[in-house]
């Protein structure tokens, strides 16, 4: 038997699957060898699934970002009386917010489109 020849040897009819022994190819006789350690979803490694698909099939994954973290629901929504007093505007009606810095002084600070960091 020359190094590039194999013989596929059937599992123990025992259903021992340890003592199969791994061969080269791949037919019949492998499928659902290792099926009892198949592990598709795991709720720790929230990705697994994925990383199997991708080395499975080769073809990438697109999907929306999530986060594990809280967000919060309309119970915890609140809406203050002063966020409705004036009413607020259309989107599609013009706003100026120009402010002037100092507007007393001898060379006020006039922005027409100011920068807020709070």
């Amino acid at each position: 038997m020359g190094p590039d020849e194999f013989t596929l040897q059937e599992p123990a009819a025992s259903g021992d699957v340890a003592s199969a022994p791994a061969a080269a190819g791949s037919g019949d006789a492998l499928d659902g060898y290792l099926e009892q350690w198949a592990r598709d979803k795991d709720g720790f490694e929230t990705r697994y699934a994925r990383v199997v698909n991708l080395a499975r099939t080769g073809a990438s994954s697109s999907s929306p970002m999530r986060t594990q973290r809280k967000f919060p629901d309309w119970e915890q929504v609140l809406f203050r009386g002063a966020q409705l007093d004036p009413m607020p505007l259309n989107g599609d009606v013009a706003v100026s917010s120009r402010t002037v810095i100092g507007p007393h002084s001898a060379h006020p600070l006039e922005l027409a489109l100011p920068f807020y960091v709070s």
